[in-house]
């Protein structure tokens, strides 16, 4: 798949959060909260890569596919994207992005889901995160590389900021004290 894919025109942003606890509970209690933060952050990350590229390619039309929520529950990105295409903010209004309101960026008005088995664009989304976590275990040392480094080099310089700048641009990682 991956090899297919290597000369399609597409980008790869991926935000991740570190969040561990040995109390379980805290995770619970907060996964809605982390959900939100990768989300918009993923989000943000998107709206600059498609004002970046907006003068080269002025047709494109945004779109966001998310997988079908737990508990079929949309309301939390919802509302947070509802938050940035109008207001160009976080829901609560703590971030603004940088891009500005995702409107005047072109983006469609709302956030489409699916099911991951009938939704091609979803399955192979899937098989990049885990190709990237892997990447991220491999790094820290937890894991030996694997069928997911092989496959994750085939698409590499599809990371936004490939080569020199994805960390921060293509892969954003964060981490939170109060989860150690």
């Amino acid at each position: 798949i991956f090899e297919a894919i290597k000369d399609v025109d597409f980008c790869i942003i991926i935000s991740v959060l570190e969040a561990y606890t040995p109390d379980k509970k805290t995770l619970r209690v907060n996964k809605e909260k982390l959900g939100r933060y990768v989300f918009t952050n993923s989000l943000m990350r998107f709206g600059l890569h498609v004002a970046e590229i907006r003068t080269q390619t002025p047709d494109i039309i945004p779109e966001v596919s998310l997988d079908w929520p737990d508990r079929s529950c949309s309301q939390p990105f919802d509302v947070e994207y509802a938050a940035a295409y109008n207001s160009g903010t976080t829901h609560d209004k703590t971030v603004s992005y940088h891009c500005g309101p995702l409107n005047q960026l072109g983006f469609r008005d709302h956030i489409s889901y699916a099911n991951m088995h009938h939704s091609t664009l979803l399955q192979l989304s899937d098989l990049v995160v885990g190709a990237t976590r892997e990447l991220i275990e491999c790094s820290l040392g937890k894991k030996q590389p694997g069928q997911g480094i092989d496959c994750l080099s085939r698409a590499a310089h599809r990371l936004r900021g490939y080569p020199d700048n994805i960390l921060g641009w293509g892969i954003n990682t964060y981490g939170d004290s109060g989860f150690r």
